[in-house]
């Protein structure tokens, strides 16, 4: 791995603590991007304006910024982050369905989040190895006066394809597949099929390669896809994949399913909303009807995914 000079000074008060109430979105990420990259973990910046710079992306901003960390170095970046002042957002894990791939971290004083990805979703092989099979495409540019630690285009074109591939129904996946196909050449996509192969994520990207890159598919077999994928990508909601899981579980548990669905912790409620950390129990009773309202409101659409969900998950046994 390339190694990188840290012999910078600081570059924002109290080296990460906190910025001013109106600093711009935009400068923030790159600030915090050079931020993460002081760290000693091995840690690559992925998505966002490095994408953005290598036309692999819109132009549209950032409210975060996402890395992908060796899972080894997760304990230590984590650290790293909270004697900052960043702080562990609550997860609403949906139950279980999906195994955790990462933790976000905010900063009250920041307006940016911090994603920490110790495995992409899309990818089959054990996270430490697809860290490693994708180490070979480092390249290192400059964020905000320091050195930034990212994949090459090769790397950073299968990321992004991933995580579009993952929710094409959004327009924002949409927009990124669009420019995806404009700007990829064909040996270029022969080359993220190659890397995309070694990492066990080939599947996912079948349906891309097979509409734009028609010869470049034949080029390839192409593997089953993964039950976890076909849940994910056929999913529009929460709601639909608390039914999924309601359905697939035994009976035995299904009843302590539905009442976590319908009567969620407060660790639940917060993942969506700060302030039910701090909210008083008829504060939480309101809060828990809302959402209750609002699944009710959804079930015809959520019922709708569940029921693609389960018949492609029969088509795939």
């Amino acid at each position: 791995m390339t190694p990188v000079d840290r012999s910078q000074p600081p570059l924002a008060p109290h080296h990460g603590g906190g910025l001013a109430s109106d600093f711009p979105s935009a400068a923030a990420v790159e600030l915090g991007q050079a931020l993460v990259m002081r760290s000693t973990a091995r840690s690559y910046v992925i998505k966002g304006p490095l994408a953005t710079r290598m036309g692999l992306r819109g132009t549209r901003p950032s409210s975060d910024v996402d890395l992908l960390v060796h899972p080894d170095d997760l304990d230590s970046l984590s650290g790293y982050l909270r004697t900052r002042g960043w702080i562990p957002r609550p997860e609403d894990d949906e139950d279980n369905v999906f195994p955790h791939h990462s933790t976000t971290y905010f900063h009250p004083q920041w307006p940016i989040d911090i994603d920490l990805h110790w495995k992409f979703p899309g990818f089959s092989l054990e996270p430490s190895e697809v860290f490693v099979r994708l180490s070979k495409h480092e390249e290192i540019s400059e964020m905000a006066g320091l050195p930034v630690r990212h994949l090459d285009r090769t790397g950073t074109a299968l990321i992004q394809l991933l995580h579009a591939l993952r929710s094409p129904w959004t327009d924002v996946a949409r927009e990124d597949l669009a420019v995806l196909a404009s700007v990829l050449h064909e040996h270029e996509m022969k080359a993220i099929c190659s890397l995309s192969s070694e990492c066990g994520s080939l599947a996912p990207l079948r349906p891309f390669v097979q509409e734009h890159f028609p010869t470049i598919a034949a080029d390839f077999t192409f593997p089953p896809i993964e039950e976890e994928w076909i849940v994910r990508t056929t999913n529009r909601s929460s709601a639909s994949i608390r039914l999924v899981n309601l359905y697939q579980a035994p009976w035995r548990n299904k009843p302590i399913l539905a009442f976590k669905a319908l009567f969620p912790t407060r660790e639940g409620l917060a993942a969506n909303n700060l302030s039910a950390r701090e909210a008083d129990p008829a504060q939480l009773r309101r809060m828990r009807r809302a959402r209750l309202v609002t699944f009710v409101r959804n079930l015809p659409a959520a019922i709708t995914d569940a029921r693609r969900t389960l018949k492609g998950l029969t088509r795939h046994d």
